[in-house]
């Protein structure tokens, strides 16, 4: 339950309050979301493990996903559980004009946001959706470019060399110098191009998004999972 505004009872200023949550709720929300992790996590390590069998990228995907996972699945899954276990929750709403302070209860099913407040929700949300595509493309261009030229140097060069040296009591030997550069270039390049595939996806996920929004009616925006 969020966007829950009202007016100054002193000085008219339209307020946004913020939700306050007891220890309890907010005790049952955080167990919530380490239970998921608990029981899902080791389950989507083991897939990604039987897939990509080699360590670092396995780790590095896994991290990519736990994180995806908390942000999206298990924080709105808690949110989800709280809201079913209660009917209402406690605002508390503080004035920047007058400095009144505030609280009232309200049932999960009311909204009174203005139309007015709602319509500059929704520009901030479109505002949001567009710099984070930006920001996407910006990050994989250039960690596109980092890693290409990881890519080249490693394709060009080769990761050890071989020679023949006189060792001493056991005449020549061949011996093997490794080029401790490209192993190094090579994990960066590893690491660069996974970054570059999460950005190019979240660019056209956030793209996608902001005309998703923009399309929106106040009205349909009011009951979209996009309210602050």
């Amino acid at each position: 339950m969020n966007g829950i505004t009202e007016k100054c009872p002193k000085c008219g200023n339209v307020v946004e309050g913020k939700m306050e949550l007891t220890a309890e709720r907010k005790m049952t929300k955080a167990a919530t979301k380490k239970g998921l992790g608990y029981f899902i996590l080791p389950v989507v390590t083991g897939i990604i493990g039987t897939f990509i069998p080699i360590p670092i990228v396995g780790t590095l995907i896994g991290v990519f996903i736990g994180i995806w996972l908390n942000e999206n699945v298990f924080s709105k899954a808690a949110d989800a559980l709280d809201q079913s276990m209660y009917t209402s929750s406690p605002f508390h709403f503080d004035c920047p004009a007058c400095g009144h302070v505030w609280t009232r209860i309200y049932q999960h099913d009311a909204d009174t946001t203005p139309d007015e407040v709602l319509k500059r929700q929704q520009e901030e949300v479109v505002r949001g959706f567009r710099s984070g595509f930006r920001t996407n493309v910006v990050c994989s261009v250039i960690f596109g470019v980092i890693g290409s030229a990881c890519w080249y140097y490693c394709h060009v060069n080769e990761y050890a060399s071989t020679h023949m040296e006189d060792v001493w009591l056991l005449g020549q030997m061949e011996v093997t110098d490794y080029n401790w550069t490209w192993f190094f270039l090579g994990f960066l390049m590893i690491v660069f191009l996974i970054v570059t595939v999460y950005n190019i996806i979240a660019a056209v996920n956030n793209f996608k998004e902001a005309k998703n929004v923009e399309g929106m009616t106040v009205e349909d925006f009011r009951h979209s999972v996009y309210r602050k």
